[in-house]
């Protein structure tokens, strides 16, 4: 059985870090590095690692960044709504980067992680 060990992005100032991380990781520990997208990850630096789609095996919500994180306890109606768009949001960002789709007990899929995101609260 192959284990991937994903590491934060959080760790990269630009992707041209994350470049070199990964040739000094395939040329000197012949290694393959997986990556977990972080929650402060902006929306720009997101589209400049395209080149990291398939290598993502997990992420934080929210991403990208957001002013505050998902609050599904809220009291609010409207703070967990949101929380709940935050959430919705992450999940379209890791459909796009994942190495393996979602799967789980009943095969759920990405798409049915965003049905069941979207479904009215």
């Amino acid at each position: 059985m192959t284990t991937n060990i994903g590491l934060s992005l959080i760790v990269f100032k630009d992707p041209e870090e994350v470049k070199a991380f990964i040739r000094a990781s395939q040329k000197l520990l012949d290694f393959e590095p997986y990556f977990e997208l972080s929650y402060h990850l902006d929306r720009d630096f997101l589209e400049s690692v395209g080149f990291l789609k398939g290598r993502v095996l997990s992420a934080h919500a929210p991403c990208p960044s957001q002013i505050h994180f998902p609050n599904l306890g809220s009291r609010d109606p409207e703070v967990v709504r949101d929380g709940f768009e935050i959430i919705r949001k992450s999940a379209q960002t890791v459909e796009l980067y994942l190495k393996v789709v979602f799967k789980g007990k009943g095969g759920v899929s990405t798409g049915r992680l965003l049905a069941a995101v979207n479904r009215p609260h």
